[in-house]
């Protein structure tokens, strides 16, 4: 089998996923490495995530391998640097958004900003007689700036180390159990060169409120956290058989405030679990996936200072989300005569989302039903190989509730936050279309084309789409 379509069928693997190291065995064993070069171009019809940005541009160079040690241990890696612009970032002045929220750093008047990423992966996994082993560590660098007022500079270190130890239960089955940990820090940085002065800086809590004391001048803050857990895996190393999963994760970070002799502004910890399972065919399976998260946040309050220091007197926990998913997907794979093969991959699902921050009383339910459809079919072309992979997802608000009632139109975070309520409340269809030809020259050496498109529409009347070009070559 050559290199180029062991990297195509491992995007359409009928196993499900896992996060366990040891299960590289149940993938082909077969030495592979990719190269390649990537340009990936964003845009948004308006603002629909404004805290996001309205588009973005990134050059991405990359490289991953998996590489036989022997037939009963496997190594792999993988690398990659990427360059771009996140355009029209308003209210959000620190990375990794959806990680940090609520507790965002932010002001009225943002911009495009520039970021850099620096990404490294490394496993390893082993098997002696019944016994399997495996690790993984992954290390991300990421840095953002601007260079016009307001000038952030954030930069983010973010560790995972993830550890596996498996048992063949019999010829079929494997049991695994691998435990995870995480360190997180992101140092964020606001300066203003300007003669006029500086905007006023605001320290987000969820949901349109501000922790009003501390925002005005208040630039310098840091967030660090740390996470874990653990995950229990039931599956079959051949064509048929049950498969399982149970995972429960645990992240937590705290927001100190640099500027006030590292104050401590909030915290929050997020708390989630998943559940799997299903049936392997020969060609098929079908499983159920079962998601639940909930965030819980605490704020701390302050009495007057005394020699800059703030004396801490409550803590408060203020915002709340929880949300709870129910998935049903199947898959079947049709393999031609031609040596081509046909995969398709219906799923059904419901999401159901609750935010609510205790004072003042704000609240939004969404309730929303998910249905989609990938196809994906392999060609064989003479020495070339060509790869279709199409997907839709439609997903339908059934209901949604919002309480708002004590939010005034003139406070400076109503339009943002109504904006994004709105978007969560909304209907919409996700789209994508993959097209990649793979050139065998006739030695180890191969190369490859490929180009991504993703357009999605929202019922608010905004859509936004995504265009990727990559060439790399195979050995």
């Amino acid at each position: 089998m050559s290199s180029s379509l062991i990297v195509i069928l491992s995007s359409l693997n009928l196993l499900v996923e896992s996060l366990n190291p040891v299960i590289k065995i149940l993938q082909q064993d077969t030495t592979f490495t990719e190269v390649s070069i990537e340009g990936i171009y964003s845009r948004n019809s308006c603002n629909i995530l404004v805290q996001d940005g309205n588009g973005f541009m990134d050059f991405k160079i990359g490289a991953k391998s998996d590489y036989n040690l022997s037939h009963q241990a496997k190594i792999w890696g993988e690398a990659f640097y990427t360059k771009g612009v996140k355009k029209q970032v308003v209210w959000n002045e620190v990375a990794d958004y959806l990680l940090l929220y609520p507790y965002l750093t932010a002001d009225s008047i943002g911009g495009d900003i520039q970021r850099e990423t620096y990404y490294f992966k490394g496993g390893y996994k082993g098997e002696h007689k019944r016994i399997l082993w495996g690790a993984e560590l992954s290390y991300r660098a990421l840095q953002e700036y601007r260079n016009i007022d307001p000038r952030p500079k954030n930069t983010v270190a973010d560790l995972h180390l993830n550890v596996t130890l498996g048992w063949l239960v019999n010829t079929q089955y494997v049991l695994s159990i691998s435990t995870t940990g995480q360190r997180y820090k992101q140092v964020n940085t606001i300066a203003y060169y300007s003669e006029l002065g500086q905007s006023t800086t605001y320290h987000l809590t969820g949901l349109g409120t501000t922790y009003a004391r501390f925002s005005g001048t208040n630039n310098n803050v840091y967030y660090t956290g740390s996470g874990g857990g653990t995950t229990i895996d039931f599956l079959t190393r051949k064509s048929t058989g049950f498969i399982g999963s149970i995972r429960y994760q645990h992240f937590s970070f705290d927001k100190v405030l640099l500027d006030l002799n590292n104050l401590k502004m909030n915290a929050l910890s997020e708390n989630r679990v998943d559940i799997r399972a299903g049936y392997m065919g020969t060609n098929w399976n079908i499983y159920t996936e079962l998601i639940q998260k909930k965030r819980m946040s605490k704020e701390f309050l302050y009495g007057d200072a005394a020699n800059n220091t703030y004396p801490l007197i409550a803590n408060a926990n203020m915002y709340i989300s929880n949300n709870k998913v129910a998935d049903l997907i199947g898959n079947y794979q049709w393999n031609m005569k031609s040596g081509g093969i046909f995969n398709i991959k219906p799923t059904i699902g419901y999401d159901w989302l609750i935010c609510t921050y205790q004072d003042p009383k704000r609240i939004l339910e969404t309730h929303h039903l998910k249905s989609g459809l990938s196809i994906n079919t392999i060609i064989p072309l003479k020495k070339h190989v060509f790869t279709l992979q199409n997907q839709i997802l439609y997903t339908h608000c059934l209901g949604s509730k919002k309480e708002f009632s004590d939010f005034s139109t003139n406070e400076s975070t109503y339009a943002i936050t109504m904006q994004t309520t709105e978007l969560l409340q909304s209907s919409y269809i996700n789209t994508m279309i993959d097209i990649r030809l793979d050139f065998d020259s006739g030695s180890k050496i191969n190369w490859f084309l490929s180009s991504n498109l993703q357009y999605n529409y929202y019922t608010l009347k905004a859509h936004q789409y995504m265009i990727t070009a990559k060439i790399g070559i195979t050995l």
